[in-house]
C-alpha cells in the first residue's frame, strides 16, 4: 500500500499548522510495531496490545485484528501526563465490527456505573455507531446514536465531534446525527482507562470483534469539511471485501494424523480455493486447491497440538471474482487417536517364528475386520503377536501373561519397538481370572495357542465375559490345528450362549458375540421415534457400578444450558454431539472411533424443535443446513447425502426401518444457543416453535426420495412415528406461512389439526381439528399402547390429553378421514413444579430451570409427566411422589429404572422405589443420561456449569449384578 505522510494522511490537503493537528494518532501497521507496542504517528504515547490481539497486513489495509476474547489494546490506565482534550474534542477511527455488542467501544476514556457517568467514547450499540460524552452541563453521558445500521465485517470511517455546545457523529465522511444536550468542558473520571478496541471501565469490559486500522484524537472540533477530507484521503485504500462464500455442504474437518487435517466442502459453482488457519497465538497455516471444483478437499499440515484455530475459506471463480467464508473454529486438542506409530525397527529376529506370527496377525485381522478399540492377547508369544497387531492397526493391545519372566521379556521387546505404554501393555496374571471388567475387548486372540497349541485357561468363560457384545470377536487358531480343534474349542467355550456364534474353520475359528439379549437402543432424541423417552432396555436396573470413564471431557462440549441434543446408542456404539464436533464411540469400553468437526451443524432448544441426529445399527444420520448425512457408524465416513427441497434446510430427523424421515424449514431458523441461552423463560424468544412446511421420506440406504407431504405448518416437537404411522400436529393458519422464518410464536400457530400419515407411502390417513392452546410453553406428542399422548404447559399448569388411535379403521382407511373419530380417552390438568422438602420439613414447589418444559415418559402402561404418573389408557392418577430432581434436565427410562439429573446423576429404581445419587458427577440441562446397550451411558454434558460437582468426564455404568457375576 502506498504510504502517505502524516500531514497529507490526516489533513487531506488542508493548510493546518502542527498545533492544529491531533494530540494522539496511531496507525496499526507492521512498520510501527515495537514488540507489543504501536509507535505513535503523533505524540509520545504508544498504543499497547496483548493477548490474542495481532497485527495483520492481508486482505485489505494493515490493522490490529481482535477476536472479541482474551485481548486488550490500550494507551494508559490513568490520566497522569496525558494531554487529553478539555473543551472540545474530535475522535476519528477506521474500524470494522464483526459482531455487534450492546455496549461496544472503539476509542474512549469513560466511566459509566449507574448514576455516575463521566468521560467520552466513540463506539457502537448493537448495529449502530455512537458517540458518547459527558460535560459540566449535565450529570449523564449523552449517547449520540446513528440512525442507520453499519455493515458487519466492512471498514467504516467513524468520527465523533464536540465543540463545547454540540455533539456530532459522522460515518464515512457524512454527518449523521447531532445533539445539543451537553454544554461546557468535558468531565473525566478520576481513575479512567484510555482504551482502544473496547468499551472498558471499572466494572465492564466489552471487547471488539473485528479490526482497527487507525485512531486519532484532536483537542478541537474539526469541521464537516475536514472530516470529509479525512475520509476521502483513504477511502480507496478500503476496497469492498470479497463476497460471502455460499457453502452448500460442510465444511468438514477430518484428522489425517496428529498434525494434518483434510478440509472438505461443496459449492454450487466450481472454484479454486485456499484455506487460511490462524491460531490465537498468530500461527498461520495455508492449504490450496488450484484446480476449480465444486466438491473441494484441501490438506492443511503442521497444525500445532492443543491450539485453537480460526479458519476462512477464500475462493475464486473463473474471471477473477473473489469470495470468502465467515470464520470457522477448529480446536486441535480434539485429537483422540492413539499416538503415532514410531519408526523403530522390529525388536524380533527374522526367523521362522516371525513368518508364522506375521501370517497369523494377517489372518486374525482379515477374519475379524476389527482395527480399532481394545485387543486382548492371552499369552504373550514373546510379545510378537502384540507387536504385529499394534503396528498394523489402531488397536490398543493388552497382553496377559501368567509367567512373570515371559511378561517382563515381552515388555522389554515392545518397549524397544517404541510401542510399550503407547499402543501396547503387558500384564502379569492368570488367564482364568482376568483383572478386567466385563465387555471391554473388541478382539481377543491367544499367543499361547499360537505358540504351543494349548487353549488359554481352563475354560472359555473368562474370554466370553470380557468380550464386547454387539460384534466383539475372538479369533483362535494355530498353524497345526487339525479337524478336531473345532470340537475341542466348543467344549472349551462351554454351553452355547444366546448372544454368541462360533464359526469353525480348519485354520482360524471366529467366536462372535452378538447383542445382549434384553438390551435396548436409544436411536432418537426421546428414545425412539415414538417419543416415549424409554429405551425398553430390560437389563439396566438396580444398583450400578462404573464400567469405564474418559474422553470426551468438557472442552469440546457446548454449554449445558442450551437444552442440547441427547446422545444416541445403537449396536454397541455411542454417538455424542459436542459443540459442532461429533463423536462415534464404543459404548462398552469408551474408545473414540471417530470425530468429525462440522462447524455449521448445531441444534439447541430441543423442547421447541427436534434433534438433528438419528441412529441405526449401521449409520448415524446427521442433519445440517440443506443436507442430511449418512455417516458410517464404525468409521465416521460420510457415505450418503440427502437434500431438503431447494431453498430449505433440514428440520426433523428420524429413522424407522429402511426409511429416513425428514422435514424442511426456512434457512437460519433453527436455535443454536451461541450466546449462552438457557431457554428457561416463557418469553417469546424462548418458546417460539420450529415448524416445517413439508414432511418427506428417503430410502435411508440408497438416498432415493420416496414421498413428500405438504399441508399446514408441522410442529417439529410433535412428530411421532409408530406402528407404521407418522403423527403430528400442524397449524393451518395461512398467515403464519408468510413469515420469513420457521421459528414461530405459539400464538400464530392456531387452526390446529392432529394428522396421521401412512409411513410407507406418505398418504394421509386421517385428520382431526384440535385446540392445544393450553400447551403454549411447549407441545409434545408420544405414542404407546395404541394411545397418542399430548403434553404441554401454560401459566404454571401442565395439560395432558390421551387419544385412542388403536382402531384399525384409522390405520387402514381407503380414503383420508376428515374430522376423524379419534376418541379422547382422558385429559388432565395439574400444577407444575417439583415438590422439594426443605430443612425445616416444609414443602417447596419450584418450576425453575425448566420446570415448565418436562417431556413425558412411558414405562409399561404408565405415563409420567412432570410430577404425576397416570395409567395410559384410563388416566387414573397412580402417584404424585416422583423423585426430587433438578428440573433443568429431563428423565430417561429403561423398563425398570429412570435416570435424571438432581444435584448429581440420579437413578430411580421403579421396582424397589429406591432413589440413588452418584455423587460428584452430573449431566447437562436436558437429556444427558441414557439407558441403552445394557448400560447407563452418560457422556460429558455439564460443560459450563458452576453447580456443585467435581468430575467432568464421560462414563458408563453397568448393573452391579453383572460385575458380581463377572468376578465369580
Amino acid at each position: 500500500m502506498r504510504k502517505l505522510s502524516a500531514i497529507s494522511l490526516l489533513l487531506a490537503g488542508s493548510a493546518l499548522t502542527a498545533a492544529e493537528g491531533p494530540v494522539f494518532h496511531w496507525l496499526f501497521e507492521p512498520g510501527r510495531m515495537k514488540g507489543k507496542e504501536i509507535l505513535p504517528v503523533v505524540g509520545n504515547h504508544t498504543a499497547r496490545f496483548s493477548g490474542t490481539a495481532r497485527i495483520e497486513n492481508e486482505e485489505g489495509p494493515p490493522h490490529v485484528a481482535l477476536s472479541g476474547v482474551g485481548h486488550r489494546v490500550w494507551v494508559a490506565d490513568d490520566l497522569k501526563g496525558l494531554p487529553l482534550p478539555k473543551d472540545e474534542i474530535t475522535v476519528v477511527a477506521w474500524v470494522k465490527v464483526g459482531r455487534p455488542l450492546r455496549w461496544g467501544g472503539i476509542c474512549g476514556v469513560i466511566q459509566d456505573n449507574g448514576s455516575y457517568e463521566r468521560g467520552w467514547v466513540l463506539g457502537y450499540e448493537n448495529l449502530r455507531f455512537n458517540f458518547g460524552l459527558n460535560s459540566e452541563g449535565t450529570e449523564v453521558i449523552t449517547y449520540l446514536k446513528d440512525s442507520v445500521d453499519y455493515a458487519k465485517g466492512l471498514w467504516h470511517h467513524v468520527a465523533g465531534v464536540y465543540d463545547g455546545a454540540e455533539m456530532r457523529l459522522y460515518v464515512n465522511g457524512k454527518l449523521r446525527v447531532t445533539s445539543a444536550a451537553q454544554k461546557g468542558a468535558i468531565r473525566y473520571p478520576p481513575r479512567p482507562l484510555f482504551e482502544l478496541g473496547a468499551y472498558h471501565d471499572d466494572d465492564e469490559f466489552y471487547r471488539l470483534t473485528g479490526g482497527l486500522h487507525e485512531a486519532a484524537v484532536w483537542s478541537r472540533a474539526l469541521s464537516g469539511e475536514e472530516i470529509g477530507g479525512l475520509f476521502n484521503a483513504k477511502a480507496d485504500k478500503f476496497p469492498l471485501p470479497p463476497q460471502p462464500l455460499e457453502i452448500t455442504g460442510g465444511p468438514f474437518v477430518n484428522w489425517m494424523d496428529r498434525s494434518t487435517v483434510r478440509l472438505e466442502w461443496e459449492t454450487e459453482t466450481p472454484m479454486s480455493a485456499r484455506v487460511v488457519f490462524r491460531s490465537k497465538g498468530g500461527h498461520k497455516l495455508e492449504g490450496k486447491l488450484d484446480n476449480p471444483s465444486a466438491r473441494k478437499s484441501v490438506m492443511v499440515r503442521k497444525l500445532l497440538p492443543d491450539a485453537e484455530y480460526t479458519y476462512r475459506i477464500h475462493a475464486k471463480v473463473a474471471g477473477g471474482k473473489n469470495f470468502v467464508s465467515k470464520p470457522f473454529s477448529f480446536d486441535s486438542s480434539f485429537y483422540y487417536r492413539l499416538p503415532d506409530k514410531p519408526a523403530a525397527p522390529s525388536p524380533f529376529p527374522k526367523d521362522e517364528l516371525a513368518g508364522i506370527v506375521e501370517s497369523a496377525a494377517k489372518s486374525i485381522l482379515d477374519s475379524s475386520g476389527i482395527r480399532k478399540g481394545y485387543c486382548l492377547v492371552l499369552g504373550s508369544a514373546e510379545g510378537r503377536l502384540a507387536y504385529e497387531l499394534a503396528r498394523r492397526t489402531d488397536l490398543q493391545v493388552v497382553v496377559v501373561e501368567p509367567d512373570a519372566a515371559k511378561a517382563q521379556a515381552a515388555r522389554a521387546s515392545l518397549n524397544k519397538a517404541g510401542l510399550y505404554g503407547i499402543r501396547a501393555s503387558v500384564h502379569h496374571g492368570g488367564l482364568d481370572d482376568l483383572p478386567y471388567g466385563p465387555y471391554f475387548a473388541n478382539l481377543i486372540v491367544s499367543g499361547s495357542l499360537l505358540m504351543d497349541g494349548k487353549l488359554p485357561g481352563k475354560s472359555g468363560a473368562e474370554l466370553l465375559r470380557v468380550l464386547r457384545p454387539a460384534g466383539g470377536k475372538a479369533v483362535l487358531g494355530f498353524p497345526r490345528a487339525g479337524s478336531g480343534f473345532g470340537l475341542l474349542l466348543k467344549r472349551w467355550l462351554g454351553a452355547a450362549r444366546d448372544d454368541t456364534t462360533v464359526n469353525l474353520n480348519l485354520g482360524w475359528s471366529v467366536v462372535t458375540r452378538g447383542k445382549l439379549k434384553g438390551a435396548g437402543d436409544w436411536t432418537h432424541q426421546y428414545g425412539s421415534a415414538d417419543n416415549t423417552t424409554n429405551s425398553r432396555d430390560d437389563l439396566v436396573r438396580g444398583e450400578m457400578g462404573i464400567l469405564w470413564w474418559g474422553e470426551p471431557g468438557p472442552r469440546p462440549m457446548p454449554d449445558r444450558g442450551g437444552r442440547n441434543p441427547a446422545p444416541l446408542a445403537a449396536n454397541g456404539r455411542l454417538f455424542v454431539q459436542g459443540d459442532r464436533t461429533f463423536f462415534g464411540m464404543d459404548a462398552y469400553n469408551g474408545s473414540i472411533l471417530w470425530t468429525l468437526s462440522a462447524p455449521e451443524i448445531r441444534r439447541s432448544n430441543l423442547p421447541r424443535d427436534g434433534s438433528n441426529m438419528a441412529a441405526s445399527d449401521d449409520f448415524l444420520y446427521l442433519a445440517g443446513g440443506r443436507h442430511a448425512l449418512g455417516i458410517d457408524a464404525q468409521t465416521g465416513e460420510r457415505r450418503l447425502s440427502f437434500s431438503a427441497p431447494k431453498g430449505r434446510h433440514w428440520g426433523y430427523m428420524g429413522v424407522v426401518g429402511n426409511q429416513l424421515i425428514g422435514t424442511s424449514v426456512k434457512p437460519r431458523s433453527a436455535y443454536v444457543a451461541d450466546n449462552g441461552q438457557w431457554y428457561n423463560s416463557v418469553e417469546a424468544q424462548d418458546i417460539a416453535r420450529l415448524v416445517s412446511d413439508a414432511v418427506f421420506s428417503f430410502n435411508r440406504r440408497t438416498g432415493k426420495r420416496q414421498w413428500e407431504y405438504k399441508g399446514g405448518l408441522v410442529m417439529n416437537s410433535t412428530i411421532t412415528v409408530a406402528d407404521g404411522v407418522v403423527y403430528f400436529v400442524e397449524s393451518r393458519n395461512p398467515d403464519a406461512g408468510k413469515l420469513p422464518t420457521s421459528r414461530l410464536s405459539p400464538s400464530v400457530l392456531n387452526k390446529q389439526h392432529l394428522v396421521a400419515l401412512d409411513l410407507v407411502g406418505g398418504r394421509k390417513l386421517w385428520e382431526k381439528p384440535v385446540d392445544f392452546s393450553k400447551c403454549e410453553t411447549m407441545l409434545y406428542l408420544l405414542f404407546a399402547k395404541g394411545t397418542l399422548v399430548v403434553s404441554g404447559s401454560k401459566a404454571q399448569k401442565y395439560h395432558t390429553y390421551a387419544y385412542d388411535v388403536s382402531s384399525p379403521a384409522l390405520r387402514f382407511a381407503e380414503k383420508p378421514l376428515i374430522n376423524a373419530n379419534v376418541p379422547l380417552l382422558w385429559k388432565k390438568e395439574h400444577g407444575a413444579g417439583m415438590h422439594r422438602k426443605q430443612p425445616d420439613g416444609s414443602i417447596k414447589i419450584t418450576t425453575d430451570h425448566g420446570g415448565l418444559i418436562q417431556h413425558p415418559l412411558v414405562v409399561q402402561d404408565v405415563v409420567y409427566t412432570d410430577n404425576r404418573a397416570y395409567a395410559i389408557r384410563s388416566g387414573k392418577l397412580l402417584r404424585e411422589d416422583l423423585p426430587q430432581r433438578k428440573k433443568c434436565g429431563n428423565m430417561a427410562a429403561s423398563n425398570h429404572s429412570m435416570f435424571f439429573r438432581h444435584f448429581y446423576h440420579g437413578i430411580w429404581d421403579l421396582e424397589t422405589d429406591e432413589r440413588i445419587e452418584l455423587q460428584g458427577i452430573r449431566s447437562g440441562c436436558w437429556i444427558g443420561i441414557i439407558p441403552a446397550q445394557g448400560l447407563m451411558l452418560a457422556p460429558e454434558s455439564s460443560s459450563g456449569c458452576s453447580c456443585t460437582h467435581s468430575i467432568q468426564t464421560s462414563a458408563a455404568w453397568v448393573p452391579r449384578t453383572v460385575l458380581k457375576k463377572s468376578r465369580r
